[in-house]
């Protein structure tokens, strides 16, 4: 009876032996998912920042600008009759190059490049072209500068100029 005493014991031993064994595999596998779990997007993150590399800048934000006041403007509004008018004042924003400056001067024997001229026909065509919902409105601003900035950069490439106008400011504006 002592050998069938001492069986049971050894049942036991070899029986808590194998749970053991599968508590740490089933411990070591719910570890190891959680770190796969982590790891994996902090791994794409990584991977993709560094295939990415640093975002290069576009040539205008590398360019230094120059301001360039085109002075103050009185159009009659668009189907008005000519009781109403604008009186705004204009700034131009654009790429520091000389030969782009020198059209906004007036045409000299000394500045054969100037086109103030033109481009100030061409700016009072577009304001005299528009009603007054197409300047009353914030967004109509927006869509009057936008459409200026296109022109004059036309204007100045059928010369062959070098440099870009940026962007157009109103910093008077007056409807009356």
């Amino acid at each position: 009876m002592s050998e069938e005493a001492e069986n049971p014991e050894v049942e036991e031993e070899k029986d808590s032996k194998p749970k053991d064994n599968t508590k740490l595999m089933v411990m070591a596998l719910v570890i190891m998912s959680v770190l796969v779990m982590i790891l994996t997007p902090v791994i794409c993150i990584y991977t993709i920042k560094s295939m990415m590399g640093k975002p290069k800048l576009t040539p205008l934000e590398t360019q230094s600008t120059i301001t360039v006041e085109f002075g103050e403007i009185q159009v009659n509004i668009a189907e008005t009759n000519g009781t109403r008018y604008v009186q705004m004042s204009i700034v131009f924003e654009m790429t520091d190059e000389g030969p782009l400056k020198s059209q906004f001067d007036a045409k000299t024997p000394t500045n054969p490049q100037g086109q103030l001229s033109k481009i100030k026909a061409e700016v009072i065509q577009i304001i005299g072209d528009k009603n007054l919902n197409a300047l009353s409105s914030k967004e109509a601003k927006a869509k009057l500068s936008n459409e200026i900035r296109i022109v004059v950069n036309n204007l100045v490439k059928k010369e062959e100029i070098t440099g870009t106008v940026v962007d157009v400011y109103f910093p008077t504006f007056l409807i009356q």
